[in-house]
C-alpha cells in the first residue's frame, strides 16, 4: 500500500500542476481579451462577451484552491477556511450556471443570424 500511496501522490501532484497551469493560462488569456471586447461598437455584443469572459475568470479562480490542494498531497490549504470554502462553492455553482446560460445565448444569437441569411419565399 505504501507504493500505491506514493503513486497516487505523484499523480495528484502532476494533475494539480496541470490544473494550476491551465487556470493561470485561462486567467491570463481571458484578461487579455477584455480590451478587444471593449472596442466593439455593439453594446449587446460587448456585454455578452464581457459576461462570458468574467464567467471564465471566476471559474478559473474557483478551480485554483482545489488544484493547490492536489499539489500539497490533498491538504486543503486554501479550503481549510470555512468562509472561503463556502464562497468558492457558491461562485463555482453560479459560474457553471452562467457558463451554460452564455452558451445558450450565443446559440440563439447564431441561430437568429443564420435565419436572417436564409432567403424567404415571396
Amino acid at each position: 500500500t505504501n507504493n500505491l500511496s506514493r503513486e497516487m501522490t505523484f499523480t495528484d501532484e502532476i494533475f494539480g500542476a496541470i490544473e494550476i497551469s491551465s487556470c493561470l493560462i485561462g486567467l491570463a488569456l481571458n484578461s487579455l481579451c477584455l480590451p478587444s471586447f471593449y472596442r466593439r461598437s455593439d453594446k449587446a455584443t460587448f456585454l455578452l462577451y464581457l459576461v462570458a469572459t468574467v464567467t471564465d475568470i471566476v471559474t478559473c479562480l474557483c478551480c485554483l484552491p482545489s488544484a493547490i490542494s492536489m499539489v500539497y498531497s490533498r491538504d486543503p490549504v486554501l479550503l481549510s477556511s470555512p468562509p472561503l470554502c463556502i464562497l468558492t462553492g457558491f461562485l463555482f455553482n453560479v459560474s457553471s450556471r452562467m457558463s451554460v446560460f452564455v452558451v445558450a445565448t450565443l446559440s440563439v444569437v447564431r441561430w437568429m443570424t443564420i435565419c436572417d441569411m436564409v432567403p424567404r419565399p415571396t
